[in-house]
């Protein structure tokens, strides 16, 4: 009896082992699986199946392009006889990262990539209506929510970033960070001027563009913002700030940030309550941001300066209130003929920028009314 035992826990424990071998083989075969359907998906980022998206091998490639005009299979969708072309997942996202550490409304804003010339959202301007009833009571029919359609076209940005022939010769050099950085800088330079103030023609909308109004939220037209006057025709004080944060509805003034230039924020860390506490406070730890109220505070040199009539402060929750829509593809050509001894890098993109939810954003007017 006993040896039958021992005969049956060691058919137990054989059979178990190779239960147990199996299963690993089978999670392996699964992992390596992923891995593969992994390396599909990256390589359907970046043209000709070459390293994925992020990749030291993608910004390799990009630094030799910029050096010897050469695109590789992991840039590349094609040459010119300008000197070469690529149109580049790893340039696109890796400027788009700097694009928001540079630019402070695409950071705080709601950033789309549509592969169409526009992109279109429709929203409700009013909520569906609710009513208390009784058990046996009639249930006509409530108010349904009103929808408007917003259409954010693309309009295109070019950058034009030169480079000496000396400075890409040289090994040592970190041509693709070089690169990335100069088309950065552009480009975000142009985008926040115009998704403060853009025209809407030919460029991204800016929020100041849009119709203003002292109505309250659901009193105003569509499509136009409230602006709190500072009570006062050539400053502001706490009183103004107070009722234009107050301003915002509870949902967004949770997630709000005040926008304003450096000037501006300057004069604001001067202000006091009527007990004599500064409004402003600074971050507690590097890189977090001051906080007014005890809403963060984005610096915008795109804002206007504090002055009569002018709307020098912004308080809103950004993901609501603002959308960024971005068209790929961005193109890069090497140009090395007309600017010699430079040679021009021209990258173009494709990028809109259009208020979404006019309840989400406030404006300081330094006005009496």
């Amino acid at each position: 009896m006993p040896g039958d035992q021992n005969r049956i826990l060691a058919d137990l424990s054989d059979a178990f082992a190779a239960f147990e071998a199996k299963q690993a083989r089978r999670v392996t075969d699964v992992e390596a699986e992923i891995d593969r359907m992994n390396l599909r998906f990256a390589n359907t980022l970046v043209p000709g199946g070459g390293p994925a998206v992020g990749s030291a091998a993608a910004m390799a490639a990009l630094g030799q392009f910029a050096t010897s005009g050469t695109p590789q299979a992991a840039m590349s969708i094609g040459t010119t006889s300008d000197g070469g072309h690529i149109v580049a997942p790893e340039l696109e996202k890796v400027i788009a990262a700097r694009l928001a550490e540079i630019n402070p409304l695409r950071a705080l804003a709601t950033v789309v990539t549509t592969h169409s010339s526009s992109y279109e959202r429709v929203i409700a301007t009013t909520m569906a209506a609710a009513e208390w009833v009784g058990e046996t009571a009639a249930r006509p029919a409530t108010a349904t929510p009103n929808l408007e359609k917003v259409v954010i076209p693309a309009h295109e940005l070019y950058a034009n970033a030169p480079a000496t022939a000396a400075l890409l010769d040289d090994a040592e050099a970190d041509v693709a960070t070089f690169l990335i950085d100069q088309l950065a800088q552009k480009f975000a330079a142009k985008e926040g001027a115009a998704f403060v103030s853009g025209t809407g023609t030919g460029q991204p909308r800016g929020f100041l563009d849009y119709t203003k109004s002292v109505s309250d939220d659901g009193a105003r037209a569509f499509g136009s913002l409230q602006v709190v006057p500072s009570g006062e025709a050539a400053t502001f004080g706490a009183e103004a700030l107070l009722a234009l944060l107050y301003g915002l509805r509870t949902p967004y003034r949770a997630n709000s940030t005040w926008v304003m230039s450096s000037a501006t924020a300057l004069r604001v860390m001067r202000i006091k309550d009527a007990e004599g506490r500064f409004l402003w406070t600074d971050g507690l730890a590097a890189g977090q941001p001051a906080a007014l109220l005890g809403r963060p505070v984005a610096i915008c040199e795109d804002m206007p300066a504090a002055a009569a009539n002018s709307t020098p402060i912004a308080l809103a929750d950004w993901r609501a209130g603002y959308l960024v829509s971005d068209r790929r593809l961005m193109v890069l050509i090497r140009d090395p003929y007309t600017a010699k001894p430079y040679i021009n890098f021209y990258a173009r993109k494709r990028v809109g920028g259009a208020v979404l939810d006019d309840n989400a954003i406030k404006l300081l007017r330094i006005s009496t009314n």
